[in-house]
């Protein structure tokens, strides 16, 4: 059975609010993300997000999630 329209751009919505509330924690706990971060949560299917969700409450870093190692933040700059 095919997904009705309703129910597509609902699942699309919760995967945006998902997406959006880990890229606002993972900011807040280890600092601006960089573009490369960024990219790897955008690409993210929704069961990712969902694991990411509940391995980000264990995490002491971005390397513990998986996710890019660089220390470049939104703006281009590069951290110590």
């Amino acid at each position: 059975m095919s997904m009705g329209i309703f129910e597509k751009y609902h699942k699309q919505g919760l995967e945006q609010g998902q997406r959006k509330t880990l890229r606002l924690q993972l900011a807040a706990r280890f600092g601006p993300l960089s573009h490369t971060t960024l990219a790897q949560l955008k690409s993210m299917t929704d069961e990712q997000l969902e694991a990411m969700a509940i391995a980000f409450l264990k995490a002491t870093s971005l390397q513990d999630l998986g996710l890019a190692t660089d220390h470049h933040n939104a703006d281009g700059y590069k951290a110590p």
